[in-house]
């Protein structure tokens, strides 16, 4: 059977990456039977399309001569006008933003969830519960704020000073359920906002930990599994609680992950839909 070459990935679509092979025709638009579909007033019912050329890989998108457009980094596209999409290129359609991130190593889609996250008119899309983003920037700004005025002593002309032992850690926590978001979702989120710090999940059947560098995973642990093996692992939980604590400095801890982010995102969506499957 030949292998599909996956070109990248269109982030914003789901709660998940939409990845794109050689060869992919996604259509857009607020009818259902589009392959993304937007229930919103401003999409026309069918609106555009992402076509990935099956010889070259280039991906292109196309206005369909929708009533309010198609944008592009900002610029309106001209209706049935192709226009290659670059890495990191962000896809404005009504109040829904999506982004194209290439599947060439070294390039990250870092940008896009801090960009939607200050997205106001966009409610749904990028991960967690219902597919909407949580924009925990301000819980973790007040979290930092109680602690700083709660423990903090002042030096000789009364500036604040921060502890040794408190020194690496921010007082910024992230948790919930793994019942009402799996970790993919939870590592597109932490990636996505460059997130530094350590995520400890505690499943059903095994505790795990998962160390992050500028939303970058360099260490896993999980039980007797390490490296990407124990990340899949914690994927296939589904039930339990997850815990993340930013950190200004990355835990000290080996590196024995380097696979790219988003071949890890999009592997634990294929166990995680294995899983299901499975009824595990």
């Amino acid at each position: 059977m030949q292998t599909r070459q996956l070109i990248g990935f269109i982030l914003g679509a789901g709660a998940r990456p939409l990845a794109i092979y050689a060869g992919d025709v996604l259509t857009i638009g607020r009818d259902p039977q589009n392959m993304i579909n937007f229930p919103d007033v401003l999409a026309s019912r069918n609106h555009a399309v992402i076509e990935s050329s099956a010889v070259t890989g280039t991906v292109l998108i196309r206005d369909l001569g929708s009533a309010n457009g198609t944008w592009l980094n900002d610029k309106r596209l001209s209706p049935h006008d192709p226009v290659k999409l670059l890495h990191n290129d962000f896809i404005r359609i009504g109040g829904k933003l999506l982004s194209f991130v290439s599947d060439q190593p070294n390039l990250l889609p870092q940008a896009f969830g801090a960009r939607v996250a200050h997205q106001e008119t966009v409610k749904d899309g990028l991960m967690f519960k219902n597919g909407k983003v949580i924009d925990v920037s301000a819980q973790q700004n007040r979290a930092t704020q109680k602690d700083v005025n709660t423990t903090q002593k002042v030096n000789p002309i009364g500036q604040p000073v921060v502890s040794a032992a408190r020194s690496s850690v921010m007082e910024a926590t992230l948790g919930g359920s793994l019942s009402d978001q799996n970790l993919a979702e939870i590592l597109q989120f932490l990636h996505a906002n460059l997130k530094t710090g350590e995520l400890k999940v505690r499943g059903a059947k095994q505790d795990g930990l998962i160390c992050l560098d500028q939303g970058n995973i360099y260490h896993a642990e999980c039980g007797d599994r390490h490296g990407p093996p124990a990340i899949y692992f914690c994927a296939r939980q589904h039930s339990g609680a997850f815990k993340f604590t930013s950190m200004v400095k990355a835990p000290d801890k080996p590196k024995n992950v380097s696979d790219p982010m988003m071949q890890i995102i999009f592997e634990c969506c294929k166990r995680i839909d294995e899983s299901e499957l499975a009824g595990q």
